[in-house]
């Protein structure tokens, strides 16, 4: 050894060899040697094994949460008046309970049962302005919805029918967000019953995928929704970018007589995400479907579908 391993330290002598002849490793130093002291923080002295850096993690993908938002359901009444629709309602809302073969339903099961490809500007959606300075109008073969602020708009299917098993489709386009958060989906609800759970599915810009509960209270109040699926769909959601949804409810039998909900969103043609909620359904009225956008946004949804899984 040429130089002292630490500056000012003299060359101590070779220990003596080992009386088995061999190569010396792990002799101890003669007695009265110094200790050299520990390294500095980040250096290691020449031939002394440094340990690798920890695995870089991603961080956590941040949990999207509504602040509170105020939903304002839009549901379109034809002249014949409220309680004319409202008896209308109960006598064909006959879909409440459990989904017989709940848990083997797929999105391709059943039939569709009424779609609208938004031609006709008197099919029944709702028009105009809501509460919130929401607005919802047929325009160019789709209905637009355009809002702002941290508010969910949110409009249901004029098809009354309540179905234990529903799934709801549509193609959209995010024609302007005004930031991350803002996104496009679809929506399950008891038909007729608006005080009941219900369920949304919202694609965001960056390719975020995530469903909320929404908890058994009247439509208007500031509960702040549970989120039960976070998702990831690379390269859609984009504004300008034509994506199409499907997302399906159907009520399930857990025993003793309570009913949760089974959830199934697919989009475009990807991957079918999949949660079974464990929060009671509530309703008897059975499921159907409508459109919803957050935030600063303008959506354009074409091809409306809804399907009984049940067929």
């Amino acid at each position: 050894m040429s130089q002292p391993p630490w500056p000012g330290w003299p060359v101590p002598p070779p220990p003596p060899p080992p009386p088995d002849g061999g190569a010396g490793a792990g002799a101890p130093a003669p007695a009265g040697w110094p200790v050299p002291p520990p390294p500095p923080p980040g250096s290691f002295p020449p031939g002394w094994w440094a340990p690798p850096p920890p695995p870089l993690v991603p961080p956590p993908r941040p949990r999207r949460g509504m602040n509170a938002l105020a939903v304002v359901l839009c549901v379109a009444l034809p002249l014949l008046g409220v309680g004319v629709v409202w008896l209308a309602l109960r006598a064909s809302s006959s879909g409440g309970g459990p989904a017989p073969h709940a848990t083997s339903l797929t999105l391709g099961s059943g039939r569709v049962v009424w779609s609208d490809d938004f031609t006709n500007p008197d099919s029944g959606w709702f028009v105009g302005t809501d509460s919130a300075g929401s607005t919802f109008v047929y325009q160019d073969g789709a209905y637009v919805i355009s809002g702002s602020g941290d508010t969910a708009h949110a409009a249901t299917a004029p098809y009354p029918t309540g179905l234990a098993a529903m799934a709801v489709s549509a193609a959209f386009t995010l024609a302007s967000a005004g930031d991350l958060d803002a996104g496009a989906g679809l929506r399950c609800d008891h038909a007729g019953d608006e005080s009941a759970t219900h369920y949304v599915a919202f694609l965001f810009p960056d390719g975020g995928l995530q469903v909320f509960r929404y908890p058994g209270t009247a439509e208007g109040s500031f509960d702040q929704p549970t989120s039960i699926l976070i998702g990831y769909v690379p390269g859609v959601g984009q504004v300008g970018q034509s994506n199409r949804m499907t997302l399906a409810c159907i009520t399930v039998s857990v025993g003793n007589g309570t009913e949760t909900t089974r959830i199934l969103v697919q989009v475009n043609a990807g991957a079918v995400h999949t949660v079974t909620d464990s929060y009671p359904t509530g309703g008897n009225s059975g499921w159907n479907g409508g459109v919803e956008s957050e935030g600063s946004s303008s959506v354009e949804y074409d091809d409306f579908r809804i399907r009984n899984l049940e067929g």
